[in-house]
């Protein structure tokens, strides 16, 4: 009789990631319109970094 075979570890092989701690949500409207608010402000520095290097003249960027 044999015994099974193990399967094969591989080096490259990453460890599983650590366990995830859950919250709980105790205002899921209020943390919605939290990331919006944020999302619109990071999204708007965005746009306003662009533009910044406009060149008046040409309307070419950078």
């Amino acid at each position: 009789m044999t015994s099974p075979k193990s399967a094969p570890v591989c080096a490259n092989r990453s460890p599983p990631p650590a366990p995830v701690e859950e919250t709980p949500i105790t205002n899921r409207d209020e943390d919605f319109v939290r990331f919006v608010i944020d999302e619109v402000a990071k999204r708007q520095r965005a746009e306003d970094a662009f533009y910044a290097d406009v060149d008046p003249k040409t309307g070419k960027v950078g």
